[in-house]
């Protein structure tokens, strides 16, 4: 049976091994979530909307049918931070670095796996971008979860310890990998007004959404800007990274725009100048991506409806933790 298994795996193309693991990623997370222990005591929830929650997780789109802070503990909301990964990272990366640290050999079908999962036109150098690029995600997402607790904790958000950097971990987490789900009750609508905080916010959710080799590109750009060599080739960033970057920029800065002036004498019309661009600029950020947000979205109007809706379609940059057509196919 089992020699049938690798049979199967090694005949396999890259799009049925990639479904399959995906298939097989959302049973665990299924039967991860349905167990009593990451629940609230008496809290109940039906196959489907289990199954749904699953789905949403390892696909890390940000929709419940559930209040989540009702059904899931502490040790759930791990749990999704877990699944966020998961989805985020996708299965191919975290397997990678898994066989990478039991140093194992990466086989080339693996490679393949990587290569087309990452919508990479080179095989070579996949298991280095690999871990490069989980290496500065998870580094990205413990700084800024710690400087996000000491925040709560100075701000008296949350008064002790534990809670503050529950809370900053998770938002860390969930702003990079661009899940937006909400465990509060209120996303971030709490700290609307906290400037510095939204600014930072956007920060994590852009650095999820730019896309895996656009970090990496900047990584390199880093050590060769201020290394000590005395001979060093001149650095150039591929067309991939310019365009990426370049249709990020142009597509916030429209929406911020568009969202700016359709709100301007609606929902924001009582908040100053720059209090409507700090919303308008993050809603341009986050409905293309994470899908957090920072007041009732049920007070914005129908053409703002339309513009998010029309930014969520475009989403993020190929190779990245966002969905979305694809800022770069659109433009």
């Amino acid at each position: 049976m089992i020699h049938k298994l690798k049979e199967l795996y090694r005949g396999a193309t890259p799009i049925q091994s990639l479904v399959t693991y995906y298939a097989l990623a959302t049973v665990a997370a299924f039967i991860l979530l349905s167990l009593p222990c990451f629940k609230n005591p008496g809290a109940k929830i039906s196959f489907l909307d289990t199954l749904f929650m699953a789905i949403s997780t390892i696909s890390v789109t940000g929709l419940t049918t559930f209040p989540i802070e009702q059904v899931y503990n502490q040790g759930g909301v791990v749990l999704l931070e877990f699944l966020f990964q998961v989805g985020g990272f996708g299965i191919t990366m975290l397997s990678t670095v898994a066989l990478v640290i039991a140093g194992k050999r990466i086989s080339l079908h693996q490679r393949q796996l990587i290569q087309f999962d990452m919508n990479q036109p080179r095989l070579s150098g996949m298991v280095r971008l690999v871990t490069s690029v989980f290496g500065l995600m998870i580094f990205v997402q413990i700084v800024f979860g710690v400087i996000f607790a000491a925040y709560f904790k100075a701000t008296g958000v949350w008064t002790t310890w534990p809670a503050a950097f529950f809370h900053g971990i998770y938002v860390s987490v969930s702003s990079v990998t661009n899940a937006g789900f909400d465990v509060t009750g209120n996303s971030i609508i709490p700290f609307r007004h906290h400037y510095g905080f939204l600014f930072i916010v956007m920060i994590l959710i852009i650095i999820g959404s730019i896309g895996y080799p656009v970090l990496i590109e900047c990584e390199n750009w880093a050590f060769y800007k201020f290394s000590k060599q005395t001979t060093k080739r001149r650095f150039r960033f591929s067309l991939f990274a310019k365009m990426a970057v370049f249709f990020a920029v142009f597509f916030f800065i429209v929406g911020t725009i568009l969202i700016y002036f359709s709100e301007m004498r609606g929902t924001l019309s009582r908040q100053d100048w720059f209090d409507k661009l700090m919303t308008a600029m993050f809603y341009s950020v986050s409905s293309r991506n994470a899908g957090l947000q920072i007041n009732d979205m049920a007070e914005f109007n129908t053409t703002t409806i339309l513009i998010l809706a029309i930014l969520m379609f475009i989403g993020a940059s190929p190779s990245s933790v966002g969905g979305g057509v694809r800022t770069t196919t659109v433009g």
